[in-house]
């Protein structure tokens, strides 16, 4: 009669149990079976702790990468990368900013510094892609770099080799971290040479530059360009490539007036 008794009660603490829900069930089971039971208990607990700890450092670190443009920190560690890549004495950067995957920067300008290609720089809005994790691991690819406007002043030119080397390896180099191939300007004005002799530039025109192997494929349409003697032609289509062999015109179209000039297949040698 006792037998049965106790096989009636578990039949009803087992259909009670089986209407509760799945947590109770399992913390049942797990701790009223020995000190198996109470081990598997305690592990589970522990194992609980550690993935919600683990999700918090999850949800931190995406919140980090989210919001990690908006620190001064990177500000800084952008700024002193730029300046340290194109060789600039001095480097300032305004408004920078990541929305939906896009890097913004509203301007930066830059001196040139001894070893630099370029006199004084100026770019405004700036956009390109980042992703939440480059920078910071693997190479930062940022696809098209967008430039709505360009103001920049070449430097005349090295007084010796070395300081031509070092011009040389600014303008061409590729960064291991930092893979730029392409570079479109809206607005693009550029300015070069210290004499009347010399000087010349580009005012206005659309400015598409392309990495060839180690140099550039520069496209210029629209706007002018004015060297010495030639003033005010305006350009139809021009394409250089720049290495550090030289540069060659592939395509170069200028208009004046009525007429046209074409000056393709000239090759300046870097010397």
């Amino acid at each position: 009669m006792e037998a049965e008794q106790i096989q009636n009660f578990n039949e009803r603490l087992s259909q009670w149990i089986s209407s509760q829900g799945f947590w109770f069930q399992a913390r049942y089971s797990l701790s009223g079976r020995g000190m198996t039971g109470q081990a598997a208990y305690q592990l589970l607990r522990l194992a609980a702790r550690v993935f919600a700890f683990l999700l918090l450092v999850g949800i931190g670190f995406w919140v980090y990468l989210v919001k990690r443009t908006d620190s001064p920190a990177m500000r800084e560690s952008m700024r002193v990368g730029l300046e340290q890549a194109i060789g600039a004495n001095e480097l300032a950067i305004n408004g920078l900013a990541r929305v939906q995957s896009q890097l913004e920067i509203a301007k930066i300008g830059a001196e040139g510094g001894p070893g630099t290609f370029f006199d004084t720089l100026e770019l405004r809005n700036i956009r390109c892609r980042m992703g939440l994790l480059d920078g910071l691991i693997g190479v930062w690819e940022p696809g098209i770099v967008s430039v709505v406007r360009l103001d920049l002043d070449l430097r005349a030119g090295a007084d010796d080799p070395e300081s031509a080397a070092a011009f040389a390896n600014t303008f061409f180099h590729q960064s291991d971290d930092l893979r730029i191939d392409t570079i479109e300007v809206k607005d693009a004005t550029i300015r070069w040479g210290f004499s009347e002799r010399t000087r010349g530039g580009v005012e206005s025109s659309e400015l598409r530059m392309t990495r060839l192997g180690n140099g550039w494929r520069i496209q210029l349409r629209g706007g002018k360009f004015s060297q010495n003697w030639l003033g005010d032609l305006g350009i139809v289509n021009l394409v250089a490539v720049c290495d550090p062999d030289g540069l060659h015109l592939e395509e170069a179209e200028f208009s004046h007036g009525s007429g046209s000039v074409n000056l393709a297949g000239l090759r300046l040698s870097a010397g």
